[in-house]
Order: structure tokens, then C-alpha cells, then sequence
């Protein structure tokens, strides 16, 4: 009589590692055996902006979602992103993370490129969700613009017009969208402009030559600067693609687009299968 076949276990949850390091520093949902993807909210966001990607991904994809600058002020640190970067890596060789997907927006994302360049993580890859790099002197410029507009007189103003032209659609303007814009500007004003000024200080070609895993971009239907051509001259083998239906926070507005684009990269398939 043969022996029946051996089923495959279910995916074990680990020790489900959280790490208490203030309010919402950490969300983890780790499991054994199974890829994880690691999320970088943005510039003076919250991890709580990829909840409902986490929702979607479903209850069996490994998760770590880092509080990256809320870890900075428990830590009493600058903002360097040398120091930013030390700390995550600190949390993925803690958790023995094998070649995670590193899945950053905006600010989120340039700081997943610079881990990308780091030797002691192997990543398995990076998406960047409408993430800047700062290669040319036009976006370098836009930089210097926000930091000079971040001042007692001048920041409420370029919050409520300024930043919402940029960050929303007309038909994202509501409650959501505001929420969002209340909690940036919750942020002090001094920690929002040096984030901004460590940006410009990252020797960015440096870090495009350097990238040791593949790189998946993608723009909003906001972000005019960024289209396949210029990404394709910025970061040479990247993959490419367009949210048309969402502007800046793609995965607060467009979670399912999102959560099927790093299902798709972690199995190797496309990303944006509808």
C-alpha cells in the first residue's frame, strides 16, 4: 500500500516579534517560511497610512511596518539618515529577515534605496511609492523651496494650499486627506525641515550606482516630473509604472493597487495585474 503523499504544513506565525520601542513604532505580523515585506511610511507621515494595504495583503503575508521617525524621537536622535538607516537595519537583522521586499513612499522610499546600498541587508528588492530622487537640481530645487516655506509664518498656509495641490486629486479632498495634513503638521517644524535638508545632503548618484537589488517606481497621477523615460535615465533597470487613479498617497487612496503590486513582486509575476 503507498504511502499517502505528505501535505505541506500551513505558514507558522513566529513568535510574533514586536518590538516596543513608542506608541506604533512597530507593527509586525511575522511569519515563518513566508517572504516578508517591509513599509516605510513618508516624509512626517505614520505607519498607520499602509493599514489598509496590510488589510488587503491578508492575514497570511509576513509584515514589518517601521515608525521610523517616531523611533528617532524615543531615541532622542537626529535626523541623519545614517542614523534612520542603522535603526532599521538594526530591526531587519534582529527579526533574521530573509531578502525582504522594502516597500518605502515618498521620503519612505528614498530611505529603502539607501538600505538597498547597505551590505549588511540583502534585500530582495525595493518599491518606491512616488519617491523622489534627488539627481537633478529641478527636484533639488523643490527641496529647498518646502524647507524655506516651513516657518511659524508661512507653514499653515503652505500645508492648507500648497502641499494638498501636490499631495491630493481634487477628488481626494475631503476628511481623509485633511486628516492626513493634520497629522503632518503636528510634526515640529524643525524636524520636518532637517529630514528635508538630510534629503539633499545623500550623495544620490552614489547611491543609484550602488543598488544591490532590483527596483520597482511608482508615480502618481500627480507626479508629472517622474515618468517612465525620466525614471528610466534616473535608476537605470528599474521597473516602471503608473497609478492614474490616486495622487501622492497612493496607498492610503488606492490600498488594493498597491497591496496587488507587492503581492505580485514578492511571487516574481507582475505587479499590477488588475
Amino acid at each position: 500500500m503507498a504511502m499517502a503523499a505528505k501535505q505541506p504544513e500551513p505558514p507558522r506565525r513566529s513568535h510574533d516579534m514586536t518590538i516596543e520601542f513608542g506608541e506604533t513604532s512597530v507593527i509586525s505580523r511575522l511569519i515563518v517560511g513566508q517572504p516578508t515585506t517591509v513599509l516605510l511610511h513618508g516624509w512626517c507621515c505614520r505607519t498607520g497610512d499602509f493599514a489598509e494595504v496590510i488589510n488587503e495583503l491578508g492575514p497570511e503575508h509576513s509584515i514589518l511596518a517601521i515608525d521610523w521617525q517616531q523611533r528617532m524621537r524615543i531615541r532622542g536622535s537626529d535626523c541623519s539618515f545614517a542614523g534612520l538607516c542603522d535603526d532599521i537595519v538594526n530591526l531587519l537583522v534582529e527579526a533574521n529577515l530573509e531578502r525582504p521586499l522594502v516597500c518605502g513612499h515618498s521620503l519612505g522610499g528614498s530611505l529603502a534605496l539607501l538600505l538597498a546600498t547597505d551590505e549588511r541587508v540583502e534585500l530582495g528588492g525595493v518599491l518606491a511609492l512616488d519617491s523622489t530622487v534627488l539627481l537633478e537640481e529641478e527636484t533639488r530645487a523643490v527641496l529647498d523651496y518646502w524647507i524655506a516655506q516651513l516657518e511659524p509664518q508661512t507653514a499653515a498656509d503652505f500645508y492648507a494650499t500648497y502641499l494638498t495641490d501636490r499631495f491630493f486629486r481634487a477628488d481626494e479632498i475631503g476628511a481623509l486627506s485633511e486628516a492626513i495634513l493634520s497629522n503632518m503638521q503636528a510634526v515640529e517644524l524643525g524636524e520636518a525641515r532637517e529630514l528635508l535638508r538630510q534629503a539633499l545632503e545623500v550623495d544620490w548618484p552614489a547611491v543609484v550606482s550602488s543598488l544591490r537589488c532590483p527596483v520597482h517606481y511608482v508615480a502618481s497621477s500627480i507626479n508629472e516630473h517622474f515618468t517612465a523615460a525620466k525614471v528610466a535615465s534616473l535608476l537605470p533597470g528599474a521597473g516602471y509604472e503608473r497609478i492614474d487613479s490616486a495622487g501622492h498617497f497612493m496607498h492610503v487612496f488606492e490600498p488594493e493597487r498597491v497591496a496587488r503590486m507587492i503581492a505580485g513582486l514578492q511571487s516574481g509575476s507582475s505587479s499590477s495585474a488588475a
